[in-house]
């Protein structure tokens, strides 16, 4: 479709940066962007309405460990399009600190023993990145450049569509988490590890809880 010919663009609500961002690269104008939570009931003409790409069943947790290639090509064309990749000042390894995740989420899924992570992983060179501090941009130039990239599971591994090919993630889980990013960072031609581990606390059938990491397992991998 011809975005010009669009009125306007009903979305969830768009209150965070990166889909401001995202939404800026797609090129469509901040003054076309209606947010679903603010406006409840619209009258119009015409209404053109997408499906999801893979979630056909109404089981999002299971349908999106099939994440099909083409989202993944699309996202990296889309996307840097206008980023120089000359920029070497990037660190080749990386650490995802979520210190920025929601409140829930820190209450329900967590690293017990963080601290005593991020030490460990800065003795070996690790920075440790908070990914909601970042404009899109450099996100993206962050997962472009890294050789190794740690983190607890979450949605800042979806940046990995971005890594280049053989780039070594290891993500640290709770063992109910599922493969969803296994997948992914095998889709996008990485090499994957993780360290599952047994909840300590929120022991849920699904991706939350709290984790002890063996620092001893951890040096294996670092």
């Amino acid at each position: 479709f011809d975005f010009n010919n669009i009125d306007f663009f009903l979305l969830p609500n768009i209150n965070k940066r990166f889909q401001e961002e995202s939404l800026d690269l797609i090129n469509i104008p901040e003054k076309k962007r209606l947010s679903s939570v603010k406006f409840r009931h619209l009258e119009f003409d015409q209404i053109i309405s997408t499906e999801h790409p893979y979630v056909i069943n109404n089981d999002a947790s299971n349908e999106i460990q099939n994440l099909p290639y083409w989202i993944i090509e699309w996202l990296r064309e889309t996307f840097t399009n206008n980023i120089d990749f000359k920029d070497n000042s990037f660190p080749k390894k990386i650490y995802i600190d979520r210190s920025d995740a929601s409140p829930n989420i820190q209450k329900f899924r967590k690293i017990i023993n963080e601290k005593e992570v991020e030490k460990e992983t800065a003795n070996e060179g690790y920075k440790s990145i908070i990914l909601g501090n970042l404009s899109l941009h450099d996100q993206i130039k962050y997962f472009y450049n890294a050789k190794k990239i740690i983190g607890l599971h979450g949605a800042g591994f979806a940046n990995l569509v971005f890594c280049q090919p053989e780039t070594q993630v290891l993500e640290l889980k709770p063992s109910h988490a599922g493969d969803v990013i296994k997948n992914l960072a095998i889709k996008c031609d990485t090499n994957y590890n993780c360290i599952s581990v047994v909840p300590e606390k929120f022991n849920l059938k699904n991706q939350l809880g709290h984790i002890r990491i063996s620092i001893e397992e951890l040096r294996k991998y670092l």
